[in-house]
């Protein structure tokens, strides 16, 4: 699901939890990749909220530990 769609429709009545992807972005993406999408959902959400940004689901075995360094400091980082 394209969490920009969903957030635009249902953003006023719900909240959200996940929309970093455990079967794209965590395992296949690079830390760059990471990072943009942790700000780009944070974005989306903005200044109204309603996301409490995080992995889909449990991280599987294949993720890279780079990646998942690149999630928390993403979080950390985050000031828009």
């Amino acid at each position: 699901m394209d969490f920009g769609e969903i957030h635009g429709k249902y953003g006023d009545r719900l909240s959200f939890l996940g929309t970093i992807g455990t079967q794209t972005t965590m395992p296949f993406g690079t830390p760059e990749q990471v990072r943009a999408e942790v700000f780009r959902n944070l974005d989306i959400a903005g200044k109204k909220g309603g996301l409490l940004v995080s992995p889909t689901h449990l991280p599987e075995p294949e993720v890279p530990w780079e990646n998942i360094r690149a999630y928390i400091q993403a979080c950390r980082d985050y000031t828009r």
